[in-house]
């Protein structure tokens, strides 16, 4: 081992050392750095990992500038990894002790282009095969450089000891001096090219090294794509508002939040803050911030662009998939087109992450049985639920009397959601058991694939019924809280769901919940508290009417409730979360063994190139109505070949731009052009061209 150079020179120093040590291999340390236990065998092993090795080089953190002038690294991971070669960039305060030096799971030991002086460990037969160092080089990094590429020109390569971390110190190894760096590129010049290649680190195995490394040394950094609040009040939003929140509260992540700024409820921004949770919008995300280890979007992408800012914004992309209810389902979309589109983005979307979500079994194999993903890549993780909060505010909806028996029923209006059937329900219990309350519907009314016209349709059919009813659209958090907190009971007759919220708010609340144990329901809360018999509506109403007054069947039903409740707290939720995470990032990177992942990613930008084709389309559409209204009956006279010389176009402005003359001269004109008579064919002579 040596510690530098000696007087004659670093390379002849090596070949000195190599000549007198009979058959070992060489370990050079050549800069001021300290060493993790246990690194000289990781270093062996890792240089003999394979027979086509010259020899291996450690990861190094710490102080140190680039040893080649003008080599720099990829600003993916700038400011974390170190424009030296493969290097950490830093080591990051605070990082764990019992990390140092340490790998988070079997080394790679990925191939690079050279060595490295600060650590590097030189096999004895690559030395006896290349004939030792080149002694025409001094500087520790070039000879190593040298040896490197003269051992690849020879069939060799070199890997990465990546469970051998060093912390470089200050006042090490000065940079290679410029005639040195001169030189290598005229012994070897495509070595510039290849620094260039490592440096942009590609998708691949290096890479993933040295992410593995950085969250190994640090606490994983996560950014969530929360964008979702404040659009709508539901099971989306709920998830997006607590995920954040319940990830902080393990102190195991960095966690960075995206929202809308002019959407999200300042309480929620405010929440997240207090939390310790960085937030930022959305403007600020697609301008460019620095990549977290993780970005995860807790519901379904929906356009190109979406999947495009988690690439900007995570090394590995995570996507929670409720449910496939948008794919399947053409009504839920504009248009037959839209719903291509959706199912198309869908698809491509599922081949290109890392990861995917699902909050139950059902929903999870579902998907696989579409072949939208392998098995292998997904994850089953519901979402936590709890109480409410006590000191959280409560207002009665303006519309909702006080005094009144009330059955509520939180969604929107989805026809998947099952109103129409709820409004059957809720008249047998009126006319057959003697209820006499109110059904509250709170959520939103969509755009496309609504119940709302069959409901109105029925509600005008059944005045009597429509007594009992009240919709109160989407409502704020204060009066959700107000209407679970004087509900009687819950009501959920949806017939799919990708997991079933309602059953554990109701659970949270204290209420009974009246569902099917359909889909995911009979899987999250279970069979044996469901009253609702698909989809019978009197039968239903007979096994529900025992939750709305006090007895056995009630304390049975909410105790299943109570139950399933305990099965959705967010501690073991956010475990499985965590090693969600940690296995996206040790995942190979697609690309390196699937080849329908890099046309994943071309389908996308292909997808968004559409798009903004499109819309560039609609405005250039636009526009041009606009023109034609304006302008369309001049368009014979001036246009090319038209019925008036430029100077005489020259001249109407003229006469038009002097108001004295215009009256006089263009009044005759006027007259004429208000006259109609039909052309041949019946077209009217004002319509002007085509």
């Amino acid at each position: 081992m040596l510690a530098g150079g000696a007087d004659a020179g670093f390379a002849a120093s090596l070949n000195k050392a190599a000549q007198v040590s009979a058959r070992a291999d060489l370990v050079i340390v050549a800069d001021a750095c300290t060493l993790p236990p246990g690194w000289l065998d990781r270093m062996h092993d890792a240089a003999y990992a394979d027979a086509i090795l010259a020899g291996a080089t450690a990861l190094a953190v710490g102080a140190g500038e680039d040893l080649f002038s003008g080599f720099d690294g990829d600003p993916v991971f700038r400011g974390r990894f170190a424009p030296l070669g493969v290097r950490l960039a830093a080591n990051v305060p605070g990082s764990p002790p019992e990390h140092q030096g340490k790998s988070q799971t079997a080394p790679l030991h990925p191939r690079i282009w050279t060595l490295w002086p600060h650590c590097a460990y030189v096999r004895r037969d690559a030395i006896e095969l290349l004939d030792g160092f080149d002694v025409s080089l001094e500087h520790p990094a070039a000879v190593l450089s040298d040896f490197a590429a003269r051992a690849l020109g020879a069939g060799l390569s070199c890997a990465l000891a990546d469970d051998v971390c060093v912390e470089r110190l200050a006042g090490g190894l000065a940079p290679c001096p410029e005639a040195e760096v001169k030189a290598l590129a005229r012994l070897h010049p495509w070595l510039e090219a290849a620094r260039r290649d490592e440096s942009a680190l590609g998708l691949g195995p290096l890479r993933r090294s040295l992410l593995r490394a950085r969250v190994a040394r640090t606490r994983p950094s996560i950014t969530i794509d929360a964008r979702s609040l404040g659009l709508a009040t539901g099971g989306t939003q709920t998830y997006a508002a607590a995920l954040p929140l319940a990830l902080a509260r393990s102190e195991r992540l960095a966690i960075r939040v995206v929202v809308s700024r002019n959407d999200a409820p300042s309480a929620v921004v405010d929440e997240f803050e207090r939390a310790g949770v960085e937030v930022v919008s959305y403007e600020q995300a697609a301008a460019g911030l620095a990549r977290t280890d993780v970005v995860h979007r807790p519901q379904q992408v929906f356009t190109a662009s979406d999947l495009r800012l988690l690439r900007m914004l995570g090394e590995r992309i995570v996507v929670t998939q409720p449910d496939l209810i948008s794919y399947r389902n053409p009504t839920y979309h504009h248009s037959a087109e839209d719903w291509e589109e959706h199912r198309r983005r869908t698809r491509l979307a599922l081949a290109a992450v890392d990861r995917v979500i699902f909050f139950s079994e059902h929903a999870r194999t579902d998907a696989v049985a579409e072949d939208l993903i392998e098995p292998g890549r997904t994850a089953v993780a519901g979402i936590g639920v709890q109480r409410p909060d006590e000191g959280a505010e409560r207002r009665q909806p303006a519309a909702v009397p006080l005094g009144r028996s009330l059955l509520v029923m939180i969604g929107a209006d989805y026809m998947h959601k099952n109103r129409l059937f709820a409004l059957k329900l809720v008249d047998e219990l009126r006319r057959n058991h003697g209820w006499d309350g109110l059904l509250v519907l709170a959520g939103a009314h969509v755009d496309h694939g609504s119940s709302a016209e069959a409901e109105a349709e029925l509600l005008g059919a059944r005045p009597e019924l429509n007594a009992h009813v009240l919709d109160l659209g989407p409502v704020p958090e204060p009066e959700k809280r107000w209407l679970l907190e004087h509900a009687q009971a819950l009501l959920c007759p949806s017939t799919y769901e990708g997991f079933g919220l309602t059953p554990l708010e109701a659970a949270a609340a204290g209420l009974p919940c009246i569902y099917a144990a359909c889909t995911s329901l009979s899987e999250v809360v279970g069979p044996e508290a469901a009253t609702i018999v698909p989809w019978d509506a009197a039968a239903s109403a007979d096994g529900a009417v025992g939750l709305l007054r006090p007895g056995e069947q009630r304390d049975e039903h909410l105790a299943a409730l109570a139950a399933a409740l305990r099965r959705a707290d967010w501690e073991p939720i956010v475990e499985r979360l965590h090693q969600v995470y940690a296995d996206a990032i040790a995942a190979p990177y697609r690309s390196a063994y699937q080849s329908a992942f890099p046309r994943s990613w071309d389908g996308l930008e292909r997808e968004q190139l559409i798009a903004d084709l499109d819309a560039a389309h609609g405005r250039i559409a636009i526009a041009h109505r606009d023109l034609q209204q304006r302008v369309g009956h001049g368009l014979p006279l001036i246009d090319r070949g038209g019925m008036l010389t430029i100077a005489q176009q020259k001249g109407l402005v003229r006469v038009a731009s002097r108001p004295w003359l215009k009256g006089v001269l263009l009044a005759p004109f006027a007259f004429i052009g208000g006259l109609t008579r039909p052309r041949s064919g019946g077209a009217d002579a004002d319509e002007g061209p085509g």
